[in-house]
């Protein structure tokens, strides 16, 4: 670990044992093979080591795009073990980004092509007890009976034509399928259980108005009224939808359900579009404890409260669900 992380570390490792809670995972965001990512697992690993962590979770974009096909596996493959050695236990699970394997994120049948690559780089989810993954699909959920947590990764993306156009087209959205799934499967948990879903896109565009009927992102709308629906038959705790993309911090509620936005793990200036009102970009340093962004979460479920423990550029939050 370099000595500008030295002091982050002790200061999380006390914030997380003075915080009531039973279930504690890190939370990465937008990586874009950026080359702090192994100092960002050096850090994440260290600190298991002096409390425990369960799991890595990843908001998507690992990648970056604009490589070959042959290129972009090669890279994903080192970028997935790279952070599955982030903790002993090897619990790493990404969520699929825009540029995840896409040679070019908006145009290009190329993103019809590559969901065989994303399987083919996420293998290893389908040889954990832990995970249960549809054979072939981008998305999964993950069972921790004992802590009575279900962490459910989703698909913000698929593509579809637009008029006819098989060139250009659209990317966000969650396909039909998914939405069943995640309706019928994922949310098919009982009370007494804690419920988290993590994403690369969020469910909805416009956060001042989340569920307008003219909602850009297909079955966005319809996968929020899962959550509640499921919620209210079922009798679990629904905790927080956790979104990338945007790379900077953001907290939303929408109708009750927690969306929260993470900050790019990336230490350049991440303004490539406005953040929505009430989001920011932290501040970036190279060669400062700034350089890395990720959080440490800590699921109190008595107290209905998540805690999360910025490492790196940002500040802390907590949140009540």
């Amino acid at each position: 670990m370099k000595p500008c992380y030295k002091k982050t570390l002790e200061n999380t490792v006390q914030k997380l044992s003075k915080t009531k809670g039973t279930f504690t995972f890190a939370v990465v965001a937008d990586s874009h093979l950026d080359n702090s990512v192994e100092e960002t697992c050096q850090n994440i690993l260290e600190l298991s080591e002096l409390t425990p962590i369960e799991c890595v979770l990843h908001l998507g974009d690992i990648m970056c795009g604009g490589f070959a096909r042959a290129t972009i596996q090669r890279l994903m493959a080192k970028e997935m073990d790279i952070f599955r050695k982030s903790l002993p236990n090897g619990h790493f699970f990404p969520a699929r980004g825009n540029h995840d394997g896409f040679s070019n994120p908006v145009t290009g049948r190329s993103d019809v092509r590559l969901d065989s690559d994303w399987h083919k780089a996420t293998q290893y989810l389908d040889d954990m007890d832990c995970v249960y993954r549809p054979d072939g699909r981008p998305y999964f959920y993950v069972d921790y009976p004992d802590k009575k947590v279900r962490l459910i990764a989703l698909n913000s993306f698929f593509y579809r034509e637009v008029n006819g156009d098989d060139v250009k087209g659209i990317v966000s959205g969650y396909d039909d399928a998914q939405l069943k799934w995640f309706t019928d499967v994922a949310l098919d948990v009982g009370e007494g259980w804690t419920v988290a879903a993590f994403s690369h896109d969020a469910p909805f565009k416009s956060f001042d108005e989340n569920f307008a009927s003219d909602n850009p992102i297909y079955n966005g709308n319809a996968m929020m009224d899962a959550i509640r629906a499921k919620q209210a038959q079922n009798g679990f705790l629904f905790a927080v939808w956790l979104v990338g993309h945007y790379h900077g911090d953001m907290v939303y509620c929408a109708d009750g359900i927690n969306v929260v936005l993470v900050a790019s793990e990336t230490a350049y200036v991440p303004t490539l579009w406005d953040m929505p009102e009430g989001g920011c970009y932290p501040q970036r340093e190279l060669g400062s404890e700034t350089e890395d962004a990720w959080d440490a979460v800590k699921i109190d479920t008595d107290n209905r409260k998540l805690y999360f423990f910025r490492f790196g550029a940002g500040e802390d939050r907590v949140i009540d669900f």
